[in-house]
């Protein structure tokens, strides 16, 4: 007697689902094809034909950011420059508020809040040591199921029609052929039911993913076997290896970078074959997507948005005699130097914004001023805030920190 085709794939989830007890409701649900509470051979069979009929996810939005990540690991030395991106407070670690910073800037195709969380818990708790940090060891596996969760997010929400963030058996009955599937209504049912792990009569996200994890569906050949519910509680602190290492001061680790760029500014030729390579449309104007795009590919630790556009506005604010709203050739000095000073201040203000409240109390902002090198005395500093306060709440936004330090760049620390 022949054996049946879906016997050895029906092993495999039978020994997965005795260790779950929500995938042996689902896979009850898939048996007892009636809902008459007992199965019957013929149940079984239909069952076995179920378990062959595999799932499989492809998409085509993700093509060219996913081989921008690809040259990315290729790269060893940019691999590092984006770790130092990452890692603004360079004390080896990074949380999620930090990576949601870091892929909005760098990626924002990426920058889906639900798939960034599944991707650091999926990092931290099954590639990872399991505590609630990012290490450098980590971030590859980050970065890939940064990228693996958005597609299934993305399919998700291609499905989701009515865009309540759920999935209803409708909308799973419209939607098979974006997941693979070409089923009778009855067997599509069923795999519906088995997703619905709670019976609640919809299917969230989480459910989705589990799913597609039970089932070993290759999401453009990728394959997660594993899942990490969102609410999966990870170790609070840093390991010890982590939180030995000593915290540097983030805007320390632009100097470098701002040394480089100081000497191209100082060699007109250089300054000249660097401005070609911004101008990529040779129109003799550079814009903000330029700028990005050039910087966020050679000077990571300079691409993020937010400081470039501030430097952007600032400098045709302050530098332009014309009111084209671009900057020109001859403007360059000084966005170069506005684009590592608006880096800086970032730099400085998020380090100390660990709530990630956009604002800085007295406390934290008299912490800015000794990072950037712009203290004085302890009472002076106080006045400052005060001064900046206007609407006197106590809290500092990043626009009022950022024109703050403008006002007084002359007394900035000088490059060596």
């Amino acid at each position: 007697m022949a054996e049946h085709p879906g016997l050895k794939k029906a092993e495999v989830e039978i020994g997965s689902a005795l260790s779950d007890k929500a995938k042996l409701k689902g896979m009850w649900n898939h048996l007892d094809y009636n809902g008459n509470g007992i199965v019957s051979v013929a149940e079984v069979d239909k069952w076995l034909a179920l378990v062959d009929r595999d799932p499989d996810i492809h998409t085509r939005k993700f093509k060219k950011v996913e081989a921008k990540m690809q040259r990315l690991f290729a790269d060893e030395a940019r691999m590092r420059a984006a770790w130092r991106v990452l890692d603004f407070n360079g004390n080896g670690i990074v949380s999620l508020a930090e990576v949601d910073r870091f892929v909005a800037d760098m990626f924002p195709m990426l920058h889906s809040p639900r798939a960034l969380m599944r991707a650091f818990k999926y990092t931290t708790l099954v590639d990872g040591d399991g505590d609630e940090w990012i290490e450098p060891a980590e971030f590859p596996a980050l970065l890939r199921n940064v990228v693996y969760f958005n597609k299934l997010y993305d399919v998700f929400d291609r499905m989701d029609t009515d865009n309540d963030h759920r999935l209803d058996l409708d909308e799973f009955l419209k939607s098979l052929s974006l997941i693979g599937l070409s089923l009778p209504r009855k067997e599509a049912e069923l795999e519906f039911m088995a997703m619905d792990s709670n019976s609640g009569g919809v299917v969230l996200f989480d459910e989705f993913a589990a799913w597609v994890a039970a089932r070993k569906c290759p999401v453009d050949d990728s394959v997660r076997d594993h899942f990490v519910r969102a609410s999966t509680q990870m170790r609070r602190a840093p390991t010890a290896a982590a939180a030995k290492r000593v915290s540097k001061a983030a805007v320390s680790k632009l100097s470098g970078v701002e040394k480089r760029l100081a000497e191209i500014v100082a060699d007109e030729k250089r300054l000249k074959m660097l401005w070609r390579k911004l101008d990529k449309s040779a129109d003799g104007h550079l814009s903000m997507k330029e700028l990005h795009a050039y910087m966020s590919n050679k000077y990571p630790l300079l691409g993020r948005k937010p400081a470039l556009m501030r430097a952007y506005k600032h400098t045709v604010a302050t530098e332009t005699d014309d009111d084209n709203g671009t900057i020109e050739q001859n403007e360059l000095p000084a966005l170069l130097k506005n684009v590592v000073l608006f880096h800086k201040i970032l730099a400085a203000f998020d380090t100390l914004d660990k709530d990630n409240s956009k604002q800085l109390d007295e406390g934290e902002f008299v912490d800015g001023l000794k990072m950037l090198g712009l203290s004085t005395t302890m009472d002076a500093d106080k006045r400052s805030f005060k001064a900046v306060d206007a609407d006197g709440k106590g809290l500092v936004s990043l626009n009022e920190f950022c024109a703050f330090v403008l006002n007084h760049q002359d007394r900035l620390p000088k490059l060596a």
